[in-house]
């Protein structure tokens, strides 16, 4: 898959015109993708709150409070922004250089790891006991893996060197169920026709689940830059 940073190089002054350089260079690591996810994500939830506070009459500051810490799960979910955004900028400066950063990249895996044990405290509170097992644990379990082991042939002995990597695989298996219950809900509100607000949290998800997707997929290099 070719990067945004190489798509701009290649279609000439196009792209760079309308991205600048310092956003590209972000965009050529796992970094740059986790964390351009992590933005939108917060952007558009904390401009959807803030649209249903003006519209309920109450101030932008109650709005912005309640969406960072208006609930057990609101501040469990802002825990888990905040350590994503740090671990993504570990993993930008791990993968910034032309030779890979082990030690950076592991302590980005154990960051990412009590980002996603946040997340699933998040989800238990949203109700959501599915997805709170089929993504969060699958997360937790492959970025510590991944910390722990790092990039190196398995620690199990069944899971052999030829295969994928067992615990990068575990975090790539954890986006799906996210991405098909929200391609679900998007279909269900195009089909009624709903509300185009409607559709931001659910058509957001899925377009942040894929830029994290993407960032999962590069981190796979890491096993030929360590054999």
């Amino acid at each position: 898959m070719t990067d945004f940073a190489s798509l701009a190089a290649s279609s000439g002054v196009g792209i760079s015109r309308l991205v600048p350089n310092a956003i590209l260079s972000r965009l050529k690591g796992p970094g740059g993708y986790y964390n351009f996810g992590n933005l939108i994500g917060l952007v558009a939830g904390l401009g959807t709150e803030l649209a249903m506070v003006a519209g309920n009459g109450s101030s932008t500051a109650d709005g912005i409070l309640a969406y960072l810490a208006g609930s057990p799960a609101s501040l469990a979910l802002t825990t888990a922004t905040l350590v994503f955004l740090a671990s993504g900028e570990l993993y930008h400066r791990a993968w910034g250089n032309n030779e890979l950063n082990t030690d950076l990249n592991r302590l980005a895996d154990m960051l990412s790891a009590i980002g996603a044990l946040a997340l699933t405290v998040s989800l238990v509170y949203l109700n959501q006991p599915i997805l709170a097992v089929l993504t969060g644990l699958l997360i937790v379990g492959g970025k510590l893996g991944s910390a722990v082991n790092g990039d190196f042939p398995c620690m199990f002995e069944l899971w052999t060197s030829d295969w994928p990597d067992l615990f990068r695989s575990m975090v790539l298996a954890g986006r799906l169920p996210v991405i098909v219950a929200a391609g679900l809900v998007l279909a269900h509100q195009v089909g009624v026709s709903a509300p185009p607000s409607e559709m931001i949290q659910p058509a957001v998800m899925v377009v942040c689940h894929l830029l994290w997707i993407r960032a999962d997929i590069l981190l796979f290099r890491g096993k030929s830059a360590t054999t």
